[in-house]
């Protein structure tokens, strides 16, 4: 059943889901969805977090979401967003190491100037 739907999808958005009834469920943007590089743009239709079958993840050890796609989405997030921190922590290792050069460089240009003064 459905809601809402999205049948005509913006020419800049990707399906990566349909329903049995070909109504768009979930899409991407190609320019903003690249987890890998921490971009992470999807919208969805539905629940993923609700799609699960517990009964049977119990009684098979299969597993929990009913459709592979659901997982899938959390792990696509969860990789943008780790790869998102990295990226983030690599930047700020970057502008510490750049102040701290700066640094040097103004401490060394002092003592130098003080040099001058007493020479």
């Amino acid at each position: 059943y459905h809601h809402q739907g999205i049948r005509p999808l913006a020419t800049r958005f990707k399906p990566m889901a349909h329903s049995e009834d070909g109504l768009v469920e979930a899409f991407y943007d190609p320019l903003l969805y690249a987890p890998a590089d921490g971009r992470f743009m999807v919208g969805l239709q539905f629940h993923p977090e609700r799609m699960q079958d517990l009964a049977r993840h119990l009684a098979t050890e299969e597993p929990l979401f009913e459709y592979a796609g659901c997982w899938r989405i959390y792990e696509s997030f969860v990789e943008a967003a780790r790869s998102y921190q990295d990226r983030l922590e690599t930047h700020h290792r970057a502008v510490a190491d750049d102040l701290r050069s700066r640094a040097v460089a103004h401490a060394l240009a002092a003592a130098r100037a003080d040099l001058a003064l007493r020479a």
